[in-house]
Order: C-alpha cells, then sequence, then structure tokens
C-alpha cells in the first residue's frame, strides 16, 4: 500500500510539474505591484504598505496617553489588527503579515519560473529579504501587543507601547543595522520601502510595463533618534533574524508553519 502510495504521488507531482513550470513569471509579479490583478482592487505591495501606515497611526496613538492603560490596550488592539487582519479594527482586514508572507512567495515563485530572466532573480532575492525583515518585525511586534493586552501595569503598558511605536517607525523605512550609514535591502535593514524600490528596479530591467503607484507619503518618514535607532539596531540584531524566527527555510510554507505554530 505504501509503494502505491508513493507511486501515485510520484506521478502526480511528474503531472503537477509542467504546469506549475509554465506560469511566467510576471504573472506572479502582476500580483505583487498590479491593482488590476490583485484581490479587491488593492495590489499586494501596497495593501502591506497600506496596513503598516494603520500600525505606525495607532502606535502613535498609544503614546499620547502613557498614563491610560485601556487606551494604550484599545491602540495596541488596533495595531494587533492591522498585523495578522483578525476581527475588527482599522486598516484592510488583511493584514500585514499575510501581505508580507504573499510578496515572498510570490517573489520566490516569480525567481523559479522558466522564464525569470536573470534581472528577476536577483531583485527577487532582494525584494524577499526585505520582505522577511518586515515580517519579522510584524512578528515581534504582534507579540508586543498580546503583551500589552495581558498586562495590569500601566508602566509596562506604556514601556510595551514605546518599544511597539520604534518598531512601527521602521516598518517601512528599515533600519541602518550595521552603521555604515546608509539603508540597504540587505537581511536586518531593508523595510517596505526597499521592496517598492527593488520592485521598480526590477521591473526596468526586466523591460516590463510599470504598473505600481509612486511611493506614499508615509515613506518619508523622519528616522527615529539615533539613540533610539541604535536600540532597535541591537534588539533587531538579537531577536529578529527570520532563521531564527522561521528556521533555515526562507520558503512560503515554512513561515507560515511558523507563524501558526508559534504565533497566531
Amino acid at each position: 500500500m505504501t509503494i502505491i502510495r508513493t507511486a501515485l504521488i510520484a506521478i502526480f507531482l511528474l503531472n503537477s510539474a509542467p504546469l506549475i513550470a509554465a506560469t511566467s513569471a510576471v504573472v506572479y509579479l502582476e500580483q505583487i505591484s498590479s491593482q488590476a490583478t490583485a484581490t479587491a482592487g488593492i495590489a499586494l505591495l501596497d495593501t502591506a504598505i497600506k496596513e503598516a501606515e494603520v500600525i505606525q497611526q495607532h502606535t502613535s496613538l498609544a503614546l499620547q496617553q502613557p498614563a491610560n492603560l485601556e487606551w494604550m490596550k484599545t491602540h495596541s488592539r488596533h495595531v494587533r489588527h492591522a498585523l495578522d487582519g483578525r476581527g475588527t479594527g482599522p486598516g484592510l482586514n488583511v493584514g500585514l503579515i499575510r501581505a508580507t508572507t504573499d510578496i515572498v512567495d510570490r517573489v520566490n515563485l516569480a525567481a523559479a519560473a522558466t522564464d525569470a530572466v536573470p534581472a528577476i532573480k536577483t531583485h527577487s532575492l532582494h525584494i524577499a529579504t526585505s520582505e522577511k525583515n518586515t515580517l519579522a518585525i510584524a512578528v515581534t511586534m504582534l507579540r508586543l501587543t498580546k503583551q500589552i493586552n495581558s498586562t495590569t501595569s500601566v508602566a509596562i503598558a506604556a514601556s510595551l507601547s514605546s518599544q511597539l511605536n520604534d518598531f512601527a517607525n521602521i516598518l517601512i523605512l528599515g533600519t541602518d543595522s550595521n552603521g555604515d550609514g546608509k539603508i540597504t535591502w540587505i537581511k536586518y535593514e531593508g523595510g517596505l520601502m526597499h521592496c517598492k524600490k527593488h520592485l521598480k528596479l526590477l521591473r526596468a530591467a526586466a523591460n516590463l510595463k510599470q504598473s505600481i503607484q509612486p511611493m506614499p507619503g508615509a515613506l518619508f518618514l523622519q528616522q527615529p533618534p539615533i539613540n533610539t535607532r541604535h536600540r532597535i539596531c541591537n534588539f533587531h540584531r538579537r531577536n529578529l533574524d527570520p532563521v531564527k524566527l522561521f528556521g533555515p527555510s526562507s520558503t512560503y510554507h515554512s513561515i507560515t508553519v511558523a507563524l501558526g505554530t508559534h504565533i497566531l
């Protein structure tokens, strides 16, 4: 019975492989950047950016009343909704975590497509790396929202809310984790801005029609103060390694399993 089952699985995979390989890299890229092919008319990357903007807004609002426990808890719940898309609250009801995992999935598929030119393979790596940086921060923020909502201490909630705001400020812009004076797509640094930048570079290099919109104003927010950036960088290096969070594999499925097991 085991042999028969194995044979049937092998036949299925062999028959399915040509269908999977036949999908053009452009199809996957359009799902990331084109409103025409996206669910509900909003492209995946635009969805991620909009959810990140909601997160920034509500982490900032939470800090306006650091002595009001219920106020901080309310806004942390709004942040959580924009992170995981569960329940009701401000945002697109998708969640930054889902949007980023879907983008990682699509760029990996685009890079693996039979018609993927070198530019697609190169920039897909850059996009996926920045997305996983964002995803790692989002997962950590989700943990912080849970801690805020479970505490009875105003002081603890205020401290956690401050951390939440620090992380929210680097979701889009990224952070200079190696102290070289610039922020690029590399591991621990790039954010959603870098995903959008390299998607544009990819489309230009691969001679694809530009269909993504200009970056929103939130992308030009000021970086946190230097002492805050250093604190974020140190925490980022210790705890936000995607390998530590999701295991050695960087595939979409391993990230989904890790989220399902440890977070959601």
